[in-house]
C-alpha cells in the first residue's frame, strides 16, 4: 500500500511487520475469493472477490475502521501543536 518493505524477522510491535491476513475493506467481511467455503477447484476462485491482503501492521493498526474523514483529521493535525487542532 505505502510501498514500504515488510520486515517478517522483528520483534513483537514493530512497526514494519506485517499483518498477514488484513481487510483490503473495512467492515466489509473476509472473503478469500472462493464461491464455497471449501472449494474442490481453482475454477471457483474469483479474484474479485477477494477482501484481504498482507498489510503493514501499523498501517493495519491506523486504518483499523475508521472513516476516511477521521483519518485524514489524524494525518492532516500529526505533530502540530494543539492549538492548531481546532481548524478541523
Amino acid at each position: 500500500m505505502l510501498g514500504l518493505p515488510i520486515n517478517f524477522n522483528c520483534r513483537p510491535f514493530d512497526a514494519s511487520k506485517p499483518t498477514l491476513v488484513a481487510h483490503q475493506v473495512h467492515l466489509v467481511p473476509f472473503n478469500f475469493g472462493f464461491k464455497m467455503p471449501y472449494p474442490s477447484s481453482l475454477s471457483e476462485f474469483d479474484p474479485d472477490a477477494v477482501n484481504m491482503r498482507m498489510e503493514l501492521w501499523t498501517v493495519n493498526r491506523i486504518l483499523r475502521s475508521w472513516r476516511a474523514s477521521v483519518l485524514v483529521a489524524i494525518l492532516a493535525s500529526a505533530g502540530k501543536p494543539s492549538s492548531c487542532l481546532d481548524t478541523f
